[in-house]
């Protein structure tokens, strides 16, 4: 009988050490993983920035080169190369901030089965105030107003391009103003339905892709 206590004993230490040691290479990967995406929050803020100079000066050189060139068109182009790339910039800020955030609560949670298994009192003192370390669902809204900023600054070029495309098309102001007013709707809230709910675009996406693909192959 002694023997049989012994034994389980001997197991449950196992399994605790085991789960001890999993639970802090798991804290380390999140720790090492919210680092790396500050990181590449940083380089794509200076990618973004050079970006910016290259489009700027060749805006200023298309605008002072030669006469003969269609610089209305080539406006155009840079205007919507540029509202695209702040597309791109505002979907990846929406996988980083989700990464953050995941790798945050993991390691929230963790510690909070530390704290919930120990009976040091200095310990629960110390967490007993609701930080923002320990809120992941409360983070600072920083991610969001630099999407929206992105998101602004796209529709500000897209709909800028419009305009100045609109002197080959010739539509009425009216017509114009209607159509650029419910694309900047339409536009504005779907990003703001993936910045909420990626997931929820995300396979609204691949289910019109996955039709459009058989409409394809039906024809």
């Amino acid at each position: 009988m002694e023997m049989r206590q012994k034994q389980a004993q001997t197991e449950g230490q196992e399994e605790a050490s085991e789960a001890h040691a999993f639970l802090i290479e798991e804290y380390k990967h999140a720790s090492q993983y919210s680092q790396n995406i500050q990181r590449d929050r940083t380089q794509t803020f200076n990618l973004y920035i050079l970006m910016i100079g290259i489009l700027s000066y060749a805006f200023a050189l298309i605008h002072t080169g030669k006469a003969d060139i269609d610089t209305n068109l080539f406006t155009i182009i840079l205007l919507i190369f540029y509202s695209f790339t702040n597309l791109l910039n505002f979907a990846r800020f929406v996988t980083l901030g989700i990464n953050y955030r995941d790798s945050i609560s993991r390691m929230d949670e963790i510690r909070q089965y530390y704290i919930s298994r120990s009976k040091s009192e200095a310990i629960a003192r110390i967490y007993s105030v609701d930080r923002e370390f320990n809120s992941p669902r409360e983070l600072r809204p920083t991610n969001g107003v630099v999407c929206s900023v992105f998101t602004l600054l796209e529709l500000m070029s897209f709909v800028w391009a419009a305009i100045l495309l609109n002197t080959y098309w010739h539509l009425p102001i009216v017509l114009l103003a209607i159509i650029l007013l419910v694309a900047v709707i339409l536009i504005a809230s779907i990003q703001f339905l993936y910045f909420q709910k990626p997931e929820t675009v995300s396979k609204r996406v691949r289910f019109l892709r996955r039709k459009f693909s058989r409409k394809v192959q039906n024809t």
